[in-house]
C-alpha cells in the first residue's frame, strides 16, 4: 500500500512540476513490427550460434514530457512471440523498460522528423527445447522516425528504432539479442 502511495504522490509531483515550467506532457501508443533480429546463444563452455528471428510484433505505451525540440519519456515495452528461425519449439518473450530522449527536428509544417537515444532493462523468458528461464540485462536502443501532427493534441508517428537488448544470462548458457523495428502509433498530448 506505501508503495502505491508514493507512486501516486510521486507521478502527482511530476506533473505538477511540468505544469510549473510549462512542460508539454504527452502519453504515446506504437505497435512495432520486429523486420530484422539475431539471437547469440553461447552454452557454457561450448561454441556460440546465432540465430535470426522470424519477424515477431510488440507494442509500447510511454509517457513523456516535451521541452521546446527535446522530449524525455519513460517507454514500457512488450514483445509477446519471438520465434528463432533454425531452433524450431523454441520461443522468447520480451518485456522491457526504457528511458528515451528524443530531439524534433523543426520544419515549420506538419511534419516532424526525430532522433532519439534510450537505455533500458529488459526482461527475456526462454522457452522451448528443454529450457524455461528467464534473465535481464541492460539494454541501448536507438530511434529515427517522423511525427505527423493532426491536431495540437494529437499526432501520428512512424519510425525505425535499433535495440540492443543486452547480454542476458541464464542456466547453462548466455545470450545476447538485437532487433531492427519499424513502429506505429499515436501520441496526445496534454
Amino acid at each position: 500500500m506505501k508503495k502505491v502511495l508514493v507512486s501516486l504522490v510521486s507521478t502527482v509531483a511530476v506533473i505538477g512540476a511540468a505544469n510549473a515550467v510549462n512542460l508539454r506532457q504527452y502519453a504515446s501508443l506504437k505497435a512495432s513490427d520486429g523486420i530484422a533480429g539475431q539471437f547469440k546463444m553461447e552454452e557454457t563452455g561450448a561454441r556460440s550460434e546465432k540465430y535470426d528471428t522470424k519477424n515477431f510484433y510488440g507494442l509500447s505505451l510511454a509517457y513523456g514530457v516535451k521541452l521546446y525540440d527535446f522530449r524525455a519519456e519513460l517507454e514500457a515495452n512488450w514483445n509477446p512471440q519471438i520465434k528463432l528461425k533454425s531452433l524450431d519449439g523454441v520461443k522468447a518473450n520480451d518485456m522491457s523498460v526504457f528511458v528515451n530522449a528524443y530531439y524534433d527536428i523543426k520544419t515549420n509544417s506538419l511534419f516532424t522528423p526525430y532522433i532519439g537515444l534510450g537505455v533500458g532493462y529488459d526482461i527475456m523468458n526462454i522457452k522451448g527445447g528443454g529450457i524455461d528461464d528467464d534473465a535481464g540485462a541492460i539494454g541501448f536502443r536507438g530511434m529515427v522516425g517522423v511525427e505527423w501532427r493532426i491536431t495540437n493534441m494529437f499526432s501520428l508517428d512512424t519510425g525505425y528504432r535499433f535495440s540492443y537488448l543486452g547480454d542476458h544470462s541464464f542456466d547453462g548458457f548466455d545470450a545476447s539479442a538485437y532487433a531492427h523495428e519499424v513502429t506505429v502509433g499515436a501520441r496526445v498530448s496534454f
